[in-house]
Parts: structure tokens; C-alpha cells; sequence
């Protein structure tokens, strides 16, 4: 008796792929656009696919679900301030010998300023996202509260780090403790 020969499992094309990438992204920037319209509660996954015109199962494919699909939004968008953060104001792990030496007031001033400007223009470039964060830290609401003790603390941490060497150098007064300087920073 001849054996069943196992079909083998069919590739994705490449336009199916795409089509993939595609369903993900307009999913992101439809829940971006409504929850900074509407609020995390006040948008529904119905109004997400709606405006993404895809099928509502897609949401749980990629995101798990609302609130997957919501901490995404904040995942991917803050990765690049955290990246920002890391190249501007670099932690004393990311500082070799030769940085250590010529770590002057003038760079500190400097590394400040190119980190205001870039925070600013990533700020401008995803007004969306800082909209949802407003309106969510506003309402106070306990899923923002989860995201910015898993987001948000990593990049203040790097904001102490920095302020906490450079007053380990003597180039900033010890008047004020890190966390008070990076906080001030980070309320931008």
C-alpha cells in the first residue's frame, strides 16, 4: 500500500508577506489614531479594525488583544527614546577610558543639549503616542501606571545614571540628588 506523502508546508510569497507587515502596521496606526482621539477605554477593538479595515480576529493574531496591541504601541515607539537616550547621554558602561578623561563641563553642557533637541524632534515626530500618554496618565489609568514601570522607568534610569556621573566628576552640583535632576529632564 503506497504511503501518503506529507504536503509540504506552503511559503508565504513575498506579497503575502507584505500584505502581513501591512495588516500589522495599519492595525498600529489605527489603534494609535482612536486611542489619542478617544482614550484606551473609550476604543473599542470593533472601532480598531473599522478604521484598519482588517478582520478582527488580526488584533488577537498579532497583539493578543487590546491591551497587547496597546502596550505595542508604547513598546515600539519609546525603543527609539530609550536608543536616543542611550546615544546622547551615554552611561558610564557605554564610556571608555578615553571619554572618561576629556568628560568636561563643555561635553556635558553639549551631550545635554543635542539630547533636548533630539528628545524634542521625537517628541514632534509621534505627537499621537504623547497625546495617549497624557490623556492615560491623566485618568490615571492602571495600564498606563504597568507600562511606565516597564518603559518609562528604563529610560529615567538612564537619565540618573548620566546626571549621577556627571556629579561624580564635579561638573554638576551635588545640590540636587540624580533622580531630581533626571526628573526635571524628563518632564520635558
Amino acid at each position: 500500500m503506497p504511503q501518503k506523502r506529507a504536503k509540504a508546508a506552503k511559503t508565504p510569497s513575498v506579497a503575502d508577506q507584505k500584505d502581513s507587515v501591512d495588516s500589522r502596521m495599519g492595525i498600529l496606526e489605527a489603534a494609535k489614531t482612536l486611542f489619542a482621539a478617544k482614550g484606551y477605554e473609550g476604543t473599542s477593538v470593533r472601532d480598531i479594525v473599522n478604521e484598519a479595515n482588517v478582520n478582527v480576529s488580526m488584533v488577537s493574531y498579532y497583539f493578543g488583544g487590546k491591551k497587547g496591541l496597546f502596550l505595542e504601541l508604547f513598546r515600539e515607539g519609546t525603543h527609539e527614546l530609550v536608543e536616543l537616550t542611550k546615544t546622547h547621554l551615554k552611561t558610564p558602561e557605554q564610556r571608555n577610558a578615553e571619554t572618561e578623561k576629556t568628560f568636561t563641563q563643555q561635553k556635558f553642557e553639549q551631550a545635554l543639549k543635542s539630547y533636548c533637541v533630539a528628545f524634542l524632534k521625537w517628541h514632534r515626530n509621534d505627537m499621537l503616542l504623547a497625546k495617549i500618554a497624557m490623556r492615560e496618565m491623566d485618568k490615571e489609568s492602571e495600564l498606563f501606571l504597568e507600562l511606565m514601570q516597564s518603559i518609562f522607568i528604563k529610560n529615567l534610569n538612564l537619565h540618573i545614571s548620566f546626571f549621577k556621573y556627571a556629579q561624580d566628576r564635579k561638573i554638576v552640583s551635588t545640590e540636587f540628588e540624580p533622580i531630581q535632576l533626571a526628573s526635571m529632564l524628563y518632564g520635558l
